[in-house]
């Protein structure tokens, strides 16, 4: 019976310290910046050298993150098809972004706006146009015409939002971030230009970039509280059986 009762309590804390070792990353945000060429085939992160695959921090980092340091390097992978990553659709590409606090980030979305028009034509080079437009019906792209100070065309911004989840290096526990990159292009003048090139090419040049993460607490997941429901449970059964046994 002793045996039982020491098996039923193993059990039950063994199933409670399993749910204790999972842990959430939890809320807070940080930047990044650094440089990335646009293809047909995905997006490529660097820092210095087109392959380096590294980007920076940039203040502030806060709640989660705030132990990253500004200006340290981190890895930033490349999102291309070749990696699995296709706009529009659920992939999970494990650890994109690899940071130095031993949080890592899985992108798993890419969202297609489709109620951002595609570009046609110069009728999205008014830099009054607050809407945008995306460089084809398959781009999650949004590229707006920037203007000088008399409302003339001088330049293009561009916007892309990724979804996926955040957590420890090594660990199953997943909090969601939405990831929001912004870049400026003063290459071209219009976004009809850019949009001309790109389809001409194939890509565009190298833009730099800043890139907004926020992590949201996540709410534990229904197999982590029935697991550790059953270790509660565990733990009450022996106890209740010790009370018995007193009586």
């Amino acid at each position: 019976m002793k045996l039982r009762h020491s098996a039923a309590m193993l059990f039950g804390a063994l199933l409670v310290c399993g749910s204790a070792v999972a842990t959430p990353v939890g809320a807070g945000s940080f930047n990044l910046s650094g440089t990335v060429m646009g293809t047909t085939t995905g997006l490529n992160f660097y820092l210095t050298t087109l392959g380096d695959q590294k980007g920076v921090v940039v203040n502030p980092a806060i709640g989660a993150f705030a132990g990253l340091v500004a200006a340290s390097q981190q890895t930033v992978q490349n999102l291309t098809v070749a990696n699995g990553v296709l706009p529009g659709s659920a992939f999970n590409f494990q650890n994109w972004v690899q940071l130095s606090d031993n949080i890592n980030l899985n992108a798993t979305q890419i969202a297609i706006n489709t109620s951002i028009p595609v570009c046609s034509g110069t009728a999205f080079d008014n830099p009054a146009n607050a809407l945008g437009c995306r460089p084809n019906a398959t781009s999650p792209v949004v590229l707006l015409q920037k203007g000088d100070q008399a409302g003339n065309p001088n330049g293009v911004s561009a916007s892309l939002i990724i979804n996926g989840f955040a957590h420890f290096a090594g660990d199953s526990d997943l909090t969601p971030f939405i990831g929001t990159l912004n870049g400026a292009d003063s290459d071209f003048t219009t976004v009809s230009s850019l949009v001309s090139y790109y389809n001409t090419n194939g890509g565009v040049p190298a833009i730099g970039y800043q890139a907004s993460f926020t992590t949201v607490t996540a709410v534990p997941e229904p197999m982590t509280m029935a697991f550790l429901g059953l270790g509660l449970l565990g733990i009450g059964v022996c106890r209740r059986t010790r009370s018995d046994r007193r009586a």
